[in-house]
């Protein structure tokens, strides 16, 4: 996404949230389509679809199944996707050549790019909420104003916490109980609820308001929802009104820019394949290695649970040599161990408690390394297998 720096110079963001008050936006957004960018969340995109509007970009940062549903039963075209390299891989699948991403807070990804030869790649906050993107991708796109609609970050009176058309209405959780929510300063009502996700979302725009409000106005034009210190609210047919008077930036010339990146992009071969064989290669010789550590160390075992002195040596000769294939690509060591891999050594961290309460040394010692070499194993076969690479030879 940094590749499209300052290509909306001067234009005007329509973030679109899924909040109930998206239900009387409809029009607003579709009457300002071509006056500013319009941007949907994948909550919110099934809404616009099915209004008729298509969206310019929609952002989805998700990696849980749910966060597909909101491209269910709608098309894809026209829209281009910005995601990071976690989401729902079936979302990328949907906007196939139309995807523009951020990798800089993915060590996989991040690393992928370094070695071939690319610059670190852009930088953009999530905070827990995929709204909060905005602020950054704003940036990146040289805009100088963003309407958050549909940014409700409350229920209405009724307990409604979505629009209507979402999938969260299919889920049925588009409900909440008000007895479960605090009372919040709202932009018309005096105190709308707000349920404790939506509380920890609403601090976190506030922070981002303190953070950003000097680069960029913000407006939010959410009839219902709670109001964001440092985000004024404002009517639609005000901004309506305003956006009528002023004279139009185009966005234009950088739909036409995305596009013909993306066209580029279709013919760029960047050599993943040798990157992919590169890091299957390193997997499989950690798995292969601490596998037979643990299987020395296993048979070493004699029926009464003893460690035998040769084993033991053996073992600390396969940790080194661990130790110096970890050495050997640090930058492969850290993706390896941003996986499931942590999960294990936590895992193995924790069973340390009982192994430092047995006396004899050469037992804890066996029973350490042989937690260790089976962490090691599961951890980097993981990790091989959900990144469908060749696990044949282990």
């Amino acid at each position: 996404i940094g590749e499209l720096k300052d290509a909306f110079c001067g234009c005007s963001i329509i973030l679109v949230s899924a909040g109930p008050s998206l239900d009387e936006s409809i029009g607003f957004i579709e009457e300002n389509l071509e006056r500013c960018i319009v941007v949907a969340v994948n909550s919110s995109y099934r809404a616009l679809r099915n209004a008729g509007i298509t969206p310019h970009f929609v952002l989805a940062a998700d990696p849980y199944q749910y966060t597909d549903k909101g491209f269910e039963g709608v098309a894809c075209d026209e829209t281009r996707l910005i995601c990071p390299f976690i989401v729902y891989p079936n979302v990328v699948r949907r906007f196939e050549g139309r995807t523009f991403t951020w990798s800089q807070n993915n060590l996989l990804a991040s690393n992928v790019r370094l070695r071939l030869g690319l610059e670190f790649g852009s930088q953009i906050l999530e905070m827990g909420t995929v709204s909060a993107c905005i602020f950054d991708v704003a940036e990146i796109f040289g805009c100088s104003r963003i309407f958050f609609v549909g940014q409700d970050l409350a229920a209405k009176t009724d307990g409604q916490l979505h629009a209507a058309d979402s999938f969260y209405s299919d889920l049925h959780e588009n409900k909440v109980a008000i007895d479960n929510c605090r009372l919040m300063p709202g932009n018309t009502i005096d105190r709308v609820p707000v349920e404790e996700k939506l509380f920890v979302y609403l601090k976190t725009f506030e922070q981002l308001a303190k953070e950003r409000g000097l680069k960029l106005e913000l407006v939010n034009t959410s009839h219902f929802g709670a109001r964001i210190e440092g985000i004024p609210f404002v009517r639609l047919e005000e901004v309506s009104e305003g956006l009528a008077r002023e004279e139009t930036v185009s966005w234009k010339t950088g739909i036409d820019r995305a596009s013909q990146l993306l066209k580029e992009a279709k013919k760029r071969s960047l050599g993943l394949d040798g990157e992919l064989e590169r890091m299957s290669n390193f997997g499989r010789q950690v798995c292969a290695l601490a596998l037979k550590g643990a299987l020395v160390l296993e048979i070493g075992i004699n029926g009464k649970g003893i460690f035998e002195q040769p084993q033991i040596d053996e073992g600390r000769t396969i940790r080194g040599e661990l130790d110096a294939l970890f050495e050997s690509d640090s930058n492969l060591h850290q993706v390896l161990n941003d996986g499931s891999l942590k999960y294990e050594l936590t895992l193995y961290a924790r069973g340390l408690q009982r192994v430092n309460t047995i006396e004899d040394a050469l037992a804890r010692e066996g029973e350490d390394s042989l937690e260790y070499f089976w962490a090691i194993a599961e951890g980097a076969f993981s990790f091989l297998s959900a990144n469908q690479l060749d696990t044949e030879m282990i």
